[in-house]
């Protein structure tokens, strides 16, 4: 039997099935799998694969696992490998000959309670407060996994979010193994582009923000107030290959089609802002507003395509990959978005590094003021025609102190930028920020995450007087404190 899981948990529960602790690389030789070395030459391959996957285990905190190891080795099992603050996924495959047994239902779960500040935040219609204090339940989640046959496994991801008003099925699909290093996923998918969607879970992240990259182009993170369900899902088949190279490690490569980013409107980003002191203005925020998965159908005929390619070598804690998506978004199946972008993530005992660069190009008609929308001076508010975005991000993290295994104080600091248009002065998301935090682990599955985010809004000086009459600042500041818990 093949089990196939998602990367988050599965790497959790490996480290906790395979007996790893933070005794270092060492613990291999006392690993239950050490035996796989003396099997075939792809499976001492696979066996040096987890005896990597081993080392960075030690190097990160344990999570612990309710599997045993006899439960995870009674089924050959494809595991993701996720790095801490890295979001490539990789197959790895635990083997062994003879063992069968009944189908089982697997549950785990992750949630957090949070507080945020902001601070800067114009006052809308729809937000007359909009810099008071938050406190929420922001995430309750379960995760689900059930083997259906010998070659599929059923997967959902339920998430009760916005203080238990909204529950929402991040993802739901079967997953089916084709051939030895061909698997697909039909349904509902995390769509497989970068790094942070498939590793959104929170403590799989050392911040509670997400970064530009996966808030304003890809949209991982749709809005920081009403929790809809976190994650870029899309309904479509996604196929997958995996293949060792040697020294060289693991390559990785998928395709997918999917529905797609969409716009009902005639202009892809079209959300718009209602202040307090009158006008409605563009946000022009990017992607953010254009995740799909809740609609029942396509908005056109049209279906995106997206390929991810990721390389793990086998020797070394540093992955990297790229991405490609491209499709239409529009109601007449005539306007292209196109988007890519690489990664690279280097994870170390103390020391994590994680960097995103992604740009996208829009087709779009020029000259177009949607319904409602102020028409001030300059035509600020009209549609641009073809216009570019970008983002990118880099991010450090140190553990400082540490208290036996599983309690451990990280200081962490990231920097981003985002232009989500590059046609247009001024756009209260084209911006640039810092962001400092602390993280700490004071039971072995729970944490306190404290955070503080200081941005810097471009071309401030071309603001539109209402916005600024609205308590728009050009410096907007946020502070967050978070207890996250898993199990």
């Amino acid at each position: 039997m093949l089990l196939r899981f998602e990367p988050f948990r599965a790497f959790g529960r490996l480290s906790g099935s395979l007996g790893l602790d933070a005794a270092g690389p060492g613990s291999w030789r006392n690993s239950p799998l050490s035996h796989l070395h003396h099997g075939p030459s792809l499976t001492r391959w696979l066996a040096s694969a987890v005896q990597t996957l081993a080392a960075l285990l030690s190097a990160t905190p344990q999570i612990q696992s309710s599997w045993t190891t006899e439960s995870l080795l009674r089924r050959h099992v494809v595991v993701r490998r996720t790095i801490f603050l890295s979001t490539m996924v990789v197959a790895i495959a635990c083997h062994r000959e003879g063992l069968a047994s009944e189908p089982k239902i697997y549950v785990s779960g992750y949630g957090n309670v949070h507080y945020m500040h902001p601070h800067g935040m114009p006052a809308t219609v729809e937000l007359p407060n909009s810099n008071n204090s938050i406190l929420q339940l922001r995430e309750f989640t379960f995760f689900v996994d059930a083997a259906v046959s010998e070659t599929v496994v059923a997967s959902t991801e339920l998430e009760i979010g916005n203080n238990g008003s909204v529950v929402s099925a991040n993802y739901a699909y079967a997953d089916v193994q084709l051939l030895d290093a061909i698997g697909a996923k039909v349904g509902k998918i995390l769509v497989p582009f970068l790094s942070s969607n498939e590793n959104k879970i929170n403590h799989r992240q050392a911040l509670m923000s997400q970064p530009f990259t996966a808030w304003n182009l890809a949209p991982v993170n749709g809005t920081p107030l009403t929790v809809r369900g976190f994650g870029w899902s899309d309904v479509g088949i996604s196929l997958e290959v995996h293949r060792p190279l040697g020294k060289l490690g693991l390559v990785w490569f998928r395709v997918s089609a999917i529905n797609g980013l969409g716009s009902d409107s005639a202009v892809l980003d079209a959300d718009t802002m209602e202040l307090d002191s009158g006008p409605t203005i563009r946000t022009r925020d990017g992607l953010m507003s254009n995740e799909p998965s809740s609609a029942l159908q396509d908005n056109n005929h049209n279906k995106a395509i997206v390929a991810s390619i990721s390389l793990l070598p086998i020797d070394s804690t540093f992955d990297l990959g790229a991405s490609y998506y491209q499709g239409k978004w529009d109601e007449e199946d005539e306007k292209n978005l196109r988007m890519w972008g690489v990664y690279a993530n280097r994870l170390g005992r103390d020391w994590t590094l994680r960097a995103e660069y992604v740009q996208a190009e829009v087709e779009q008609e020029e000259g177009v003021l949607l319904p409602g929308v102020a028409d001030l001076p300059n035509r600020l508010f009209h549609s641009t025609g073809d216009y570019g975005l970008r983002a990118w991000y880099v991010e450090l993290s140190r553990v400082a102190l540490r208290w036996g295994p599983t309690k451990w104080l990280r200081g962490i600091v990231r920097a981003d930028d985002v232009d989500t248009n590059d046609r247009v002065e001024f756009t209260p998301f084209d911006r640039s920020r810092l962001t400092y935090g602390l993280e700490y682990q004071f039971q072995s599955q729970t944490r306190l995450r404290v955070e503080y985010q200081q941005s810097r809004i471009d071309a401030f000086e071309s603001a539109p007087t209402p916005y600024v009459q609205s308590g728009g600042n050009e410096r907007p500041h946020t502070t967050m404190v978070s207890m996250i818990f898993w199990f």
